[in-house]
């Protein structure tokens, strides 16, 4: 652009006889890049969109730039203006339609949990402790999980179904298998005999006074917390009428519930206990 250069002519008669003469071109490049015509596009929602190409008589084939962005709205549409500069201070623009659709499903990644009844004998989970990641093109817009809720019943493996639903409505569906325990306290099923647990409230030890008819029984002995689940679990026997539990200093100051089942009759002693 605005350049110039020089031609060497030869003039010669044939006879030997020649001249050369110089002649000086200056060029000029004054015109645009052709205007394309541009078709309406499709692109999903990531806005992936390829810059669309012209000719020049000079620069050759120019390809187009611009400065809007997308709009990111499902089944909207926006328009885009292309520049298309040849480098010599000549341009031309075009717009071209964009339709932004997202027909692409969520990604469904699921994690298999177990669950523990609480002392009610039931259990709730939501779909966050189900999801391990599941994610979209355009965004996660909800997640669920079908059943959440789980009863003495259910105890074994649960096959249950996660959706995932995208910001556009596209939804996946995928499974995942809960297990439920019960490793909780069933008070109705006790059978209460007049135990004594002392101190209480307690602070590291307790001494469990045993009627005399269990003497040299063992006792199968569990602590539990208010969820049900079990902290502590050891198999006792009966010494002098009194079984002593150390090492308690490790719960929590909480409230717990003890449980002790005798090994042989199955009979049950539950009590209260507060530890400090």
């Amino acid at each position: 652009e605005g350049g110039s250069t020089t031609i060497t002519w030869t003039f010669d008669d044939g006879n030997g006889n020649a001249i050369n003469v110089n002649q000086t071109y200056n060029y000029d490049d004054t015109t645009d890049p052709v205007t394309p015509t541009l078709s309406p596009v499709t692109v999903d929602c990531n806005g992936t969109l390829t810059a669309p190409t012209t000719t020049d008589i000079c620069a050759g084939t120019i390809t187009g730039t611009t400065t809007d962005t997308l709009s990111f709205v499902e089944g909207g549409s926006t328009t885009i203006t292309w520049t298309f500069d040849d480098g010599n201070g000549n341009t031309s623009t075009q717009t071209q339609d964009v339709v932004i659709d997202d027909n692409i499903n969520p990604v469904c990644i699921t994690q298999d949990i177990t669950i523990q009844l609480d002392i009610t004998g039931n259990a709730t989970i939501t779909a966050n402790d189900i999801d391990d990641g599941s994610s979209d093109n355009c965004g996660v817009a909800s997640i669920s999980v079908s059943p959440d809720t789980f009863t003495s019943s259910d105890v074994g493996d649960n096959i249950i179904t996660f959706t995932v639903t995208d910001i556009n409505g596209n939804s996946s569906i995928c499974n995942a298998t809960v297990t439920v325990e019960d490793n909780t306290l069933d008070i109705d099923d006790d059978k209460i005999e007049i135990f004594s647990v002392s101190p209480n409230p307690f602070k590291d030890n307790i001494q469990i006074k045993i009627p005399s008819k269990f003497n040299g029984d063992a006792f199968n002995i569990s602590i539990y917390d208010l969820n049900g689940r079990r902290v502590y679990k050891e198999i006792k026997s009966v010494n002098n009428n009194e079984i002593n539990l150390n090492g308690l200093n490790r719960l929590e100051i909480a409230p717990y519930i003890i449980r002790i089942t005798n090994t042989t009759s199955n009979n049950v002693f539950s009590s209260k206990l507060i530890k400090y």
